[in-house]
């Protein structure tokens, strides 16, 4: 690679890891329960208005999850491509889009159709049409239809098992979809995957359940997956899924203080929930 390219993808890297500070972050309505925010990168984004668990944090910091934001600048590369499982408004999709470059690919995958539409308008609307697609599918163990409960007013709490019960302890409720789903295996078919960001809120487990042939055929992949035992129905659960992970050689490190992974054994990351959930990274 060329000093210009080099510097070129550092500067990238760089815009995507600045704090709010000596940033000029604005947010705009503009109708039909839009937002249009510039974030901290410099890039636009829609926002839903009514959302409480993404927007806010986005229309005043201009970033979003500093520890897999860190990480993933470090190790996308130009001409990787970025599986964004779980996309939501297209925070990750971005930054993928952004340091993959026009030779590198972003699959972003968004079960819940409204997210999915702004999802697509984010990469749009920054040029990045080109080198990513958008899938408005729920991956799942198998492919056909499934039920998705969405949140009405925390867009990033949608999942299989939401309830209005749940959602009231939230001043929320929910309204059930049925949507498409697909395996892993199935939607990654035909393209090799250099790095995987998982995110869809305890159905980690039906996930990987459809993506053995997907783990065999990429060796090199990594893999950012937010891990919480209750959201996957339980430690019995949870350790069927790393047992699952680990048996194709991945190895678990959990993220650190500015996106550092550290190591670690299944079982300590069970027990080692110290909130709602940890960010594991995953590599052979």
């Amino acid at each position: 690679m060329s000093l210009k390219k080099k510097y070129h993808d550092f500067r990238h890297r760089l815009r995507w890891r600045r704090t709010r500070r000596g940033q000029n972050l604005h947010a705009v309505y503009v109708g039909d329960n839009l937002l249009l925010a510039k974030i901290a990168s410099g890039k636009l984004m829609y926002l839903a208005a009514q959302d409480r668990s993404l927007t806010p944090n986005l229309i005043t910091s201009g970033r979003w999850e500093r520890r897999v934001t860190m990480l993933m600048t470090r190790i996308l590369r130009r001409g990787h491509c970025l599986l964004d499982v779980g996309a939501n408004f297209g925070y990750f999709s971005l930054m993928g889009a952004d340091l993959v470059g026009p030779t590198g690919h972003v699959l972003a995958v968004e079960a819940n159709p409204p997210l999915s539409d702004l999802l697509f308008r984010n990469l749009e609307v920054n040029g990045y049409k080109p080198n990513s697609s958008v899938h408005n599918v729920a991956v799942y163990s198998e492919t056909g239809e499934i039920q998705l409960h969405v949140m009405r007013s925390h867009w990033g709490s949608s999942s299989l098992t939401a309830t209005n019960e749940g959602a009231a302890e939230w001043h929320d409720s929910v309204e059930s979809v049925t949507v498409p789903a697909v395996t892993l295996d199935d939607l990654t078919a035909d393209r090799p995957v250099d790095i995987m960001k998982i995110d869809i809120e305890g159905a980690e487990g039906h996930a990987f359940a459809g993506a053995q042939q997907m783990l065999r055929k990429n060796p090199n992949i990594k893999i950012i997956m937010e891990f919480s035992p209750p959201m996957l129905g339980g430690e019995q659960p949870a350790r069927e899924l790393l047992d699952l992970l680990t048996g194709h050689g991945l190895r678990l490190h959990r993220l650190r203080s500015g996106g550092w992974p550290k190591e670690i054994t299944a079982e300590a990351a069970i027990q080692s929930i110290d909130g709602s959930h940890i960010d594991l990274f995953l590599a052979r």
